[in-house]
């Protein structure tokens, strides 16, 4: 069976599993050679704020594990670089509303446009781009709606942006530059168009993701996400992002946040315990730690690992959705295991064998 509803598995299933494991440890009563502490921070997918202070008014634990990713163990997280751009614009685009974070692909994406309303040429476009979508003319103005597909800013490419396909659209339709003009520099998910595409030996490519695009008053909102490898630095991509969007769509452009990459040693004794008791519960000896472009709490201190609860080996049924994604679940016999999983590290690390 499935718990369903969002943060089922990203990320209150996990922090429940993470909390029975340190239960039973507790409650079998074994001795401690380190304390065990559950630290919950509620600004995950912002900012990290609860965290950061916690760290500036508490001891810092040596190690830990955060159930925020896959099993086996993550010992490595991409940079998250953060930043908005916004001005003002020509463009026959009088509102737009798409988008609700930074690090979701934008699955809806709403307009309206001060021309005659193209219901035809619309509904070749979007027959053309397998999209599904409405339009209607008012008083207003021409209104049009396209669905995409929402999926996390870690795999951009896995999902279909909406706004990107809304300006598609419009440049291509009423010949409106500044949609055009977006197109070019946002649509491209590994950064192309933005010129800063890079692979990274250790930790894959630079991604890129547009948030928000938002359009009121003449004035312009994009909110924009890099996840980059180890080789990259925050600053220097915010600066050349800048001046391109500068160039070519003449706003400007800010910094929200950057947060610093991590990269674990593969052979660091958190990390082997955490793979022998993966493989020891699930039978899997072949999949090695993991990289990804995602963010968890582990970056915000030393020595720590993002640890399952997903494993690679099991699927889910086709109607459950992922992390951010409609319909997200977690199986509970997953949430059953990682907890033995989670009982047993505890145990190696902290408790007197």
């Amino acid at each position: 069976g499935y718990i369903m509803g969002r943060g089922t598995c990203d990320d209150k299933g996990p922090a429940i599993a993470a909390y029975y494991a340190m239960k039973i440890l507790k409650d079998k009563g074994y001795k401690l050679k380190h304390n065990i502490q559950m630290i919950l921070g509620t600004d995950e997918e912002n900012t990290s704020a609860g965290i950061l202070y916690y760290k500036k008014v508490r001891k810092n634990p040596i190690m830990g594990i955060v159930p925020d990713a896959d099993f086996p163990c993550i010992y490595a997280e991409k940079g998250i670089l953060d930043f908005a751009a916004q001005g003002k614009i020509d463009s026959c685009i009088k509102y737009m509303k798409s988008g609700t974070a930074f690090n979701v692909v934008i699955s809806k994406a709403d307009v309206i446009v001060d021309k005659p309303l193209a219901k035809d040429y619309f509904e070749k476009f979007l027959l053309a781009n397998e999209l599904t979508g409405e339009c209607h003319e008012d008083e207003a103005g021409s209104h049009y709606h396209i669905d995409g597909k929402p999926f996390h800013a870690s795999r951009p490419y896995m999902g279909v942006n909406a706004a990107v396909k809304m300006f598609e659209f419009v440049g291509s339709c009423y010949n409106d530059e500044f949609s055009l003009n977006a197109v070019k520099l946002f649509k491209d998910p590994y950064g192309v168009g933005l010129k800063v595409a890079y692979d990274g030996a250790y930790m894959g490519p630079l991604t890129f993701n547009m948030g928000k695009a938002n359009i009121e008053g003449g004035q312009v909102y994009f909110a924009l996400d890099y996840r980059y490898p180890n080789e990259c630095e925050g600053s220097n991509l915010l600066k050349r992002s800048a001046d391109i969007i500068k160039e070519v769509l003449h706003i400007d452009t800010e910094l929200v946040d950057d947060s610093k990459w991590l990269l674990n040693d593969p052979n660091s004794e958190l990390i082997q315990t955490c793979l022998k008791h993966y493989r020891a519960f699930s039978g899997d000896t072949y999949t090695p730690p993991l990289r990804i472009g995602g963010g968890t709490y582990a970056r915000s201190f030393e020595n720590f690992a993002a640890f399952g609860p997903i494993f690679p080996t099991r699927e889910y049924a086709s109607w459950v959705g992922a992390e951010h994604e409609a319909d997200e679940g977690f199986e509970i016999e997953t949430m059953i295991l990682a907890c033995a999983i989670y009982a047993n590290v505890l145990f190696d690390l902290a408790c007197e064998q």
